[in-house]
Parts: C-alpha cells; structure tokens; sequence
C-alpha cells in the first residue's frame, strides 16, 4: 500500500541518494580538475625554466662574440699603429705625421668598440624585453590553470532535499490513503477516510 510513511521513506531514501550521488560525481570532478591544473602549472614553469636556460645560452654567446671582436679591434689597431711606426721609422713621412695616423687609428678604434658596446647594450635589452614577455606569459598560463571548481552539494543541503522529499512523498501517500489505494503485490482497493469527505456525513 502506499501509505504515508512508506512514500516518505521512499522519496526521502530516493533524494538521499541522488544527492550522494551528486557530491561523489562533483567531487570527483573537481579533483579531476585539480589535477589537470596542477599539470598545467609544472608544464609552464618548466617551460619557464627552459626559456631562461636557453636565454643564459644565448646571452653568453654574444658576449663570447662580442669579446672576441673587441680583441679582433684591438688587435687591428695595433698593427696599424705599429705598421705605422715602423714605415714612419724606415722613411721619410710625407703629409700627416706619424702621430696623426697613429691618433686616427686610436679614433677608428674607439668608434668600432662603441659600436660593439651599443650592440651588446641593445642585445640585452632585447634579451631583458623577451624575458619579460616570457614571464607575463608564464604567470597568464599559470592563472588561466586555475580549475574552475563546481560547487559540492553540502550534507546540510542534501538533509533539506532529503526532508524535502520526504515530506513530500508523506503528503502524497496521505493523500493517496485517504482517497483509495491499491495494494501494489495483493492488487486489493481499500476505501479512503470519509472524514476527507464532509458532504457524505450530511
């Protein structure tokens, strides 16, 4: 028969496992979620990582470069000035003197090794520019690997769902009762109260 409690029990026991099933389904999800972003994390940092192994490479390749130019410089400019001294020692010097070719060799010289240090200069702040975008980059992959959580049913909320339902299927076999039933195994009609109905007491 579906009397009141048994459809209280039934429907509350029916809300009670949906619920369950719900937190267990949320819970799993989110740790899925959890997990996936904490992947995300270690796979940005490590590219991270790499990036400024890569750019230490790098940097100190052009400063390995631009080392050996400087010598490459100097070393031109002593010949020349030394060239320059022992043509002016060997023979009689027309036009500049030796000094004066020897101060534009210094002059040439310093020109070329401030060109040399502008270009380091500028290769480092090239280097400093794309570290930069490669961090912002790194903290975006790191923020945008925040799992969005989805909210886990609370045991209070699925107590009120679980009242909730009882209640309800209280109300329903009340109001089957009263009205008639049918037995759901013997398949015998009971009669409902009469005091559900006045105008028969008349």
């Amino acid at each position: 028969m579906c009397d009141p409690l048994t459809m209280a029990v039934a429907m509350g026991g029916t809300a009670l496992v949906q619920g369950m099933g719900q937190r267990s389904a949320m819970e799993q999800t989110n740790e899925i979620k959890k997990n996936l972003a904490a992947k995300n994390v270690a796979n940005a940092i490590e590219a991270r990582g790499a990036s400024l192994e890569q750019a230490a490479i790098r940097r100190t390749q052009e400063q390995a470069a631009a080392a050996q130019q400087g010598r490459n410089i100097a070393t031109r400019a002593a010949l020349a000035r030394g060239s320059e001294k022992a043509g002016a020692a060997a023979a009689g010097v027309e036009g500049r003197t030796p000094e004066e070719a020897i101060a534009d060799f210094d002059l040439q010289e310093a020109f070329a090794m401030a060109a040399l240090d502008k270009q380091d200069q500028m290769q480092a702040q090239a280097m400093g520019s794309a570290m930069e975008s490669d961090r912002v980059r790194t903290q975006g992959r790191i923020i945008q690997s925040a799992p969005q959580l989805g909210a886990v049913p609370t045991m209070l909320g699925i107590g009120m769902n679980v009242a909730a339902g009882a209640l309800g299927g209280w109300a329903a076999g009340t109001s089957m009762t009263q009205g008639g039933s049918v037995g759901a195994v013997t398949g015998d009609a009971t009669p409902g109260s009469t005091w559900w109905k006045p105008w028969t007491n008349w």
